[in-house]
């Protein structure tokens, strides 16, 4: 709703404009009533469709319906004029936009020419024709009439809209001409408005009674209508058509000005003729001014990014110019012309400062010679003579000696250069100060001869492979060690080093050391082998290391023939077996002799007739046999050096609870121990602990055929000893109970090894009796508390 009520405020608006404009034109000789020469609504229709939208068109219909029954016609003569009205306006505008592609501006002749023929010309024949054949069939108008009322009818539609459409067209354009001051354009206006209304009023209406005799021809307002256009562009030609056209219509129909020669009407139409191609020829020169000036524009405008763009070329010139030169400065790389006429040499900063010299305009060729090493001038002076005798490019390297004393390395490169009838008249090149890079080749050289050095007096082979496995480097150990000359071995797979059966493994593991190589030995824990020249195979050991080079990673393997070491650890295996069988022997002899000693004292104590002598052989007899059972667990044992301490304490507390009938008495035994390895020297006098303490156990703590538990363990003491306990549930011990006031001989025994072992010995009441012996944890020990926690008792 917002939108519509200014749109049909703007159609009452135009059709208001269109009636009153379309009224005045009517009432200036209209043949026929209907066709009159000045038709300003014409001009009109077409600019407010062109400016303003198709969806104006109402606007029009309705203003040339109105006044058409506002003089006269009836209501289906009045449609007809404003359906013919309506067609010109959008017939013209819609050519105009999608025949031409044409531009309000008026600021090409394209644009004036297409809205002359198109619109002027083209357009209003539709407007008089359906208008003649309305006023025609609603007897408004006789066939004799016809010609002359179709005629005006044309004339006038087409001088409004090349009179009138340009001046609200180009309305609010900018007039085309040169950047001038503002004041300096009003000033000029000014002028131009005064000289029309001199000349203007001279012509048509003969005001200035001085010029009242002069000639009064339409002809003296071209060179003012000449000065719009050429100095106000279109614009100016449609506001100075328009405002020539005012006042000739205004005098002819007043009876004044050189178009009174008959009737109105025929005034009009001479009239009319003269502004339609005076108005036409104005616009054309307005464009072709503003063509013109808008050539000028882009003229400038490339002119100036013309002159930008050589600026820039001019400032990147220079900075590429001193990036040369700093290129120069960083590579040691100087440039010289030499012309051969004058025999001077043009150089750059760069090679007199490699020279030693400050920076010249131009050098003689002789004083560069003399700057030459002594021992390089006849090499160069020779150098140049072929050059110039055959005028070929050539390449050289000589020494200079720099004014400072110095002695520098040049490489030089030098090219000819030819006139256009092909003699030789320049020579250019470049000159580079190699001396760092030479003597870095050499160090270098020796650093690569001192390695092959290292590598030939290697005492082992020496290989390196590239990452696809082939051979780019072997000693002549390789050689010794393979049988093979190592220029056979040279791009060869390394896989022909190796047995046959092995090839196949060796390329994927080969892969994956290359996913993260690093120095290792080959094969770690496998027997490798190596294959020689005649096909036998020998044992070797082999090293790799990865070598960074600037060709790209290689391997490097050191290879040792290990047949000799094979053969000692042979040997050595051999003598090993034979000392295992030897101890093997041993500790079962040691367990034999032991067992015969307790088979001696158990027949002892059966002949002894004292009580305590035979329970003194008895007991004598079971610490025997505690050591005698370590000797046949070493037996056992693959390992000679330690025993499993469970185990063994388990077999020794299951012997005691047979000597002492535990299963008759109801006493049961539990052993609990983590799986820990002691040595001979440790494991005996632990067993002859557990032997005393589990016996005194038996023996006294249970009275009277109580029953209850014996309880070995050995649990975590604290981070470095651990505790070997013998816990009972019996009777306990006396309250009056001293260790060191004790007199039995078993306890003895056990303080005395533990004090042997370095640990400590306590034994009290706790439900029972609680014997604990803390000791130094062995080796392996944390490993076997970590696997088997328990609490201490």
């Amino acid at each position: 709703m917002k939108r519509l009520a200014p749109y049909l405020a703007e159609l009452v608006l135009l059709s208001g404009i269109y009636l009153v404009t379309a009224r005045g034109g009517l009432m200036l000789g209209a043949a026929s009533g209907f066709a009159t020469l000045v038709w300003i609504p014409s001009g009109l229709a077409l600019s407010a469709l062109l400016l303003r939208g198709y969806d104006r068109f109402p606007a029009i219909t309705l203003g040339a319906f109105i006044v058409n029954l506002w003089v006269g016609a009836s209501p289906g003569v009045a449609a007809g004029i404003a359906t013919g009205n309506t067609l010109e306006a959008l017939f013209g505008a819609i050519a105009l936009r999608r025949l031409t592609g044409f531009r309000e501006s008026l600021e090409r002749v394209r644009d004036v020419v297409a809205l002359a023929l198109v619109a002027a010309a083209a357009s209003t024949l539709v407007s008089a024709t359906v208008g003649v054949i309305s006023l025609l069939l609603g007897g408004r108008l006789h066939p004799p009439n016809i010609a002359g009322t179709w005629s005006a009818w044309w004339w006038g539609d087409l001088t409004g809209i090349l009179i009138v459409a340009p001046a609200l067209l180009t309305w609010q354009s900018t007039a085309a001409g040169p950047p001038r001051d503002e004041r300096r354009r009003i000033a000029e206006m000014a002028a131009l408005a005064l000289c029309l209304a001199l000349i203007g009023g001279h012509v048509f209406f003969g005001w200035f009674v001085p010029f009242a005799n002069a000639p009064r021809r339409p002809h003296l307002l071209y060179p003012l209508l000449i000065w719009a256009a050429v100095r106000f562009g279109p614009s100016g030609a449609a506001r100075i058509n328009l405002v020539t056209c005012i006042m000739a219509v205004s005098a002819t129909v007043a009876g004044y000005g050189p178009f009174v020669l008959g009737t109105l009407l025929e005034n009009l139409l001479g009239l009319q003729s003269f502004m339609a191609v005076s108005g036409f020829a104005t616009l054309v020169l307005g464009a072709i001014s503003a063509e013109r000036e808008h050539a000028r524009a882009d003229l400038e405008l490339r002119v100036e990014q013309r002159t930008a763009a050589l600026r820039r070329i001019n400032q990147d010139l220079a900075r590429r110019e001193e990036q040369l030169r700093e290129a120069q400065a960083l590579a040691h790389l100087g440039s010289f012309e030499w012309d051969l006429a004058s025999n001077r040499v043009i150089a750059s900063d760069e090679l007199y400062r490699i020279f030693g010299n400050e920076p010249k305009t131009s050098i003689p060729y002789d004083s560069l010679i003399a700057q030459l090493h002594p021992e390089d001038r006849a090499h160069v002076r020779g150098t140049l003579e072929r050059a110039l005798a055959h005028e070929v490019p050539f390449e050289l390297e000589c020494r200079i000696i720099r004014t400072d004393g110095a002695v520098r390395m040049l490489q030089s490169h030098v090219e000819r250069e030819l006139d256009a009838s092909g003699r030789m008249t320049k020579l250019v090149g470049v000159c580079q100060d190699v001396t760092e890079d030479r003597a870095a080749q050499e160090a270098l050289r020796k650093a690569e001869a001192k390695f092959r050095g290292f590598v030939e007096a290697a005492p082992d082979g020496m290989v390196i492979v590239d990452r696809d496995g082939n051979i780019v480097l072997a000693n002549s150990q390789t050689e010794r060690l393979f049988g093979r000359d190592r220029s056979t071995l040279l791009g060869t797979p390394i896989e022909t080093l190796i047995p046959e059966r092995f090839r196949g493994r060796h390329v994927p593991h080969r892969a994956h050391y290359l996913e993260v190589p690093k120095v290792r030995p080959m094969g770690s824990g496998l027997e490798l082998f190596g294959l020689r020249a005649d096909g036998t195979e020998f044992p070797v050991e082999i090293s790799l290391a990865p070598v960074d080079t600037k060709e790209g990673l290689l391997i490097s393997g050191t290879i040792r023939d290990i047949t000799e070491r094979k053969a000692i650890e042979s040997r050595l295996k051999d003598s090993l077996r034979d000392k295992e069988i030897l101890l093997r022997e041993i500790h079962h002899r040691v367990k034999n002799n032991l067992q015969v000693i307790g088979s001696l004292l158990h027949l002892q104590a059966a002949s002894v007739a004292s009580e305590e002598a035979r329970i003194g052989l008895e007991e004598s007899q079971r610490r025997i046999q505690s050591m005698a059972l370590v000797h046949e667990l070493l037996y056992q044992s693959r390992d000679f050096a330690d025993i499993e301490l469970s185990e063994y304490l388990t077999i020794l507390v299951a012997k005691l609870g047979q000597s002492y009938g535990v299963a008759t008495r109801g006493i049961d035994l539990d052993v609990s121990s983590p799986r820990i390895r002691l040595d001979l020297d440790t494991a005996i006098p632990c067993g002859l602990i557990v032997n005393e303490l589990v016996s005194n156990s038996l023996k006294h703590a249970y009275p009277d055929g109580r029953r209850g538990r014996v309880c070995v363990t050995l649990e975590r003491y604290d981070a470095t000893r651990f505790a070997l306990v013998v816990r009972d549930d019996g009777i306990g011990i006396s309250p009056e109970f001293r260790l060191d006031a004790i007199r039995t001989l078993g306890l003895q025994i056990v303080r005395t090894l533990a004090k042997q072992l370095r640990g400590t010995f306590e034994i009290r009441n706790e439900a029972g009796t609680v014997s604990r012996i803390v000791l130094a944890l062995p080796t392996d020990g944390q490993t076997a508390f970590a696997e088997r926690p328990t609490a201490l008792g």
